[in-house]
């Protein structure tokens, strides 16, 4: 960690073009009111919607705007790769701008990350509403949080997303217990790990996550999956 940083992760969140659904995840890491980590938003040539809605959140984000000429972009890997280069802390919490904190996610990723040892949250998927009958069932005490998991054989193609029951509700799951794939939807990762791996290879067509994910655990790297940990991807469309 950086002498003079007293922040000890850094919350990455790469965004292209999706404005709306950024602000909601912008709003819920505000509303945790975290005060031990830094917020990077690193923008991969939104357009001016994007920089504006930025600008709410001055005081949570600081913002590294990058340029990429062409349309969708299938591998987000120069993004994520600017933004470990910027950060200043030793653990970094990956996310994409559709990803909103429906718990504490820091807290507990933090405590289970470490050279090693990555973790990664729980992370449902759907659309609005559906996000907020979770967090209704959560408000409830309607939702049953499983306990940290650490599977024993660990694959990178982890099919479709299965669906599960949350209370009252039903929603896809990304990641966590029921598809332990090791992609960082949201996830905490230590900067000796990513930088042991090379970071992710930008010059895929596709598929970086996997390919980073094969690389670690060439290496050794165990991924747990944290309970406690919640978010919620929201669904969107290619930009």
């Amino acid at each position: 960690m950086m002498p003079n940083n007293p922040k000890v992760a850094t919350i990455l969140i790469t965004t292209r073009n999706r404005p709306d659904q950024l602000r909601l995840a912008l709003e819920s890491i505000r509303a945790k009111d975290y005060r031990n980590v830094d917020v990077l938003v690193v923008d991969d040539a939104s357009t001016e919607e994007t920089a504006a809605m930025l600008r709410d959140f001055a005081k949570l984000a600081r913002v590294r705007r990058i340029e990429r000429a062409g349309g969708y972009r299938r591998n987000p890997g120069p993004v994520i790769n600017v933004g470990h280069l910027l950060s200043e802390t030793d653990i970094v919490l990956e996310q994409c701008g559709e990803m909103c904190h429906l718990t504490d996610c820091v807290s507990p990723l933090i405590d289970a990350c470490r050279p090693g040892v990555v973790a990664l949250a729980r992370v449902h998927h759907g659309s609005l509403a559906q996000m907020r009958a979770v967090e209704k069932d959560m408000r409830l005490d309607r939702y049953e949080f499983p306990p940290n998991f650490e599977p024993e054989t660990i694959v990178t193609d982890g099919g479709k997303q299965p669906g599960v029951k949350v209370g009252s509700s039903q929603t896809l799951l990304y990641c966590g217990r029921e598809r332990p794939v090791p992609f960082l939807f949201l996830g905490a990762i230590h900067q000796t790990d990513f930088k042991m791996v090379g970071g992710y290879d930008e010059k895929r067509p596709d598929r970086a996550d996997e390919d980073l994910a094969d690389r670690l655990l060439a290496r050794g790297t165990r991924f747990i999956f944290v309970g406690k940990a919640v978010a919620f991807h929201l669904q969107h469309v290619k930009m």
